[in-house]
């Protein structure tokens, strides 16, 4: 391996959603809240940190019942999570329907 090597990519196949399993299901938590024909040209930054944020804290079964966000605190550390601009949001007010961007 080359000293100067620091990253390794590889890229699963267009058409086998089955090699890219978190991303399919964080497509399908996006998709909740943006439905298939909505349009993107509008949301924000601040619309996608919020979204994010609720896709984030909502527990999944794969994760040990654990939000993302849990898990990252979990191996890196509260800290670095607030320092990377993450605000989980309680349970009660996750909110994953089309709503959430309604102003």
């Amino acid at each position: 391996m080359s000293p100067y090597l620091r990253t390794r990519v590889f890229y699963c196949d267009a058409g086998s959603p089955y090699q890219k399993g978190s991303c399919e299901v964080n497509h399908e938590l996006v998709r909740r809240v943006l439905p298939k024909g909505s349009s993107f040209d509008d949301l924000t930054q601040k619309d996608i940190f919020l979204i994010m944020g609720h896709i984030n804290s909502y527990k999944r079964k794969k994760q040990n019942n654990r939000s993302s966000n849990e898990t990252f605190s979990f191996y890196y550390g509260e800290a670095l999570l607030k320092e990377l601009g993450c605000s989980p949001v309680t349970a009660e007010n996750i909110i994953l329907k089309p709503k959430l961007l309604k102003k």
